[in-house]
C-alpha cells in the first residue's frame, strides 16, 4: 500500500514521510528516496537550490538510504520503500496554467484558485 502525502514546498512532507518510513521498517532496512533529475536541467537557477534541498534531505537520514535522480520509474523494486520527492513543485507548475484549481477532501471541493470568467 502507498501513501501520497500533499502539501506546499517545504510544508513539511518529506520530513513527515522520512519519518513514518522510518518508523514502519526494522533497523538498516533499504530505502530508496527517489527525487526527478529533470527539473534541475531546465533552470540553473534551480538546479543550484535543487542541490541544496538534496544536501539538507541527505543530512537528515540514515546512511543507508538510498538517493535516485531520475525522470522515470517511480518504484522499481515493490519490495524497497520508496519515497517519491518534488510532487508539490510539479502541483504548483500545473495549478499556474490551470484556469481553476480544486482541492477536495472528506467529499467536500474547495477552490484553491477560482475558475476565471
Amino acid at each position: 500500500m502507498g501513501t501520497l502525502v500533499l502539501g506546499g514546498i517545504r510544508s513539511g512532507k518529506s520530513r513527515w514521510a522520512e519519518h513514518t518510513i522510518a518508523d514502519s521498517l526494522t533497523p538498516g532496512q533499504p530505502v530508496r528516496y527517489r527525487v526527478p533529475a529533470l527539473v534541475a536541467e531546465s533552470d540553473p537557477a534551480w538546479a543550484q537550490e535543487w542541490a541544496q534541498r538534496v544536501a539538507k534531505h541527505h543530512e537528515r537520514r540514515p546512511g543507508h538510504w538510498s538517493t535516485v535522480e531520475t525522470d522515470t520509474q517511480l518504484r522499481r523494486s515493490p519490495d524497497t520503500a520508496t519515497l517519491v520527492d518534488e510532487l508539490g513543485s510539479l502541483n504548483q507548475r500545473i495549478a499556474a496554467v490551470c484556469d481553476q484549481v480544486v482541492l477536495v477532501g472528506a467529499g467536500q471541493a474547495v477552490p484553491i484558485k477560482p475558475a476565471r470568467t
